[in-house]
């Protein structure tokens, strides 16, 4: 699991706390991350976190650097609650993680490629369900 909080972005939709339940997510402009920001200074696929026992490993995907606690960083750094990450013109702090050893089990997105794969209207169907559970999230944030 792990919890992060936008705090600035151009995109100001997403400036939301959001809870993951993947060992690893990714962050950028297109619809193939987890959390997309309409931002035009993020890359497409511009940051993944994973989720390890000691922290929270972010990496560096499309964009050259990044910011961890304001040091500029290319490739990877573990990271922990409290820190906070920007790239862009966006940023968010990690407000809490959690490491399940048996998460790595579970490969959806290798499951998530095979239904496409199999029927590739499925995923319409995905990316129907994404945009009501971020509305969902968005309201249910709103109404906090």
């Amino acid at each position: 699991m792990i919890k992060i909080k936008f705090i600035a972005s151009s995109d100001s939709e997403i400036l939301h706390e959001y809870t993951f339940y993947f060992k690893t997510i990714s962050l950028g402009r297109s619809r193939t991350n987890n959390l997309v920001i309409n931002d035009k200074s993020v890359k497409k696929n511009a940051i993944k976190l994973e989720s390890l026992s000691s922290g929270i490993m972010c990496t560096s995907i499309d964009t050259p650097f990044f910011l961890s606690n304001e040091k500029k960083v290319a490739g990877s750094k573990l990271n922990n609650v409290g820190d906070k990450i920007k790239f862009g013109n966006t940023e968010f702090e990690i407000t809490e993680y959690s490491y399940d050893k048996y998460e790595e089990d579970i490969s959806l997105g290798d499951k998530y490629d095979e239904a496409v794969k199999n029927d590739p209207q499925v995923e319409r169907v995905f990316e129907a369900l994404e945009k009501e559970l971020i509305r969902l999230e968005r309201s249910s944030c709103d109404a906090n």
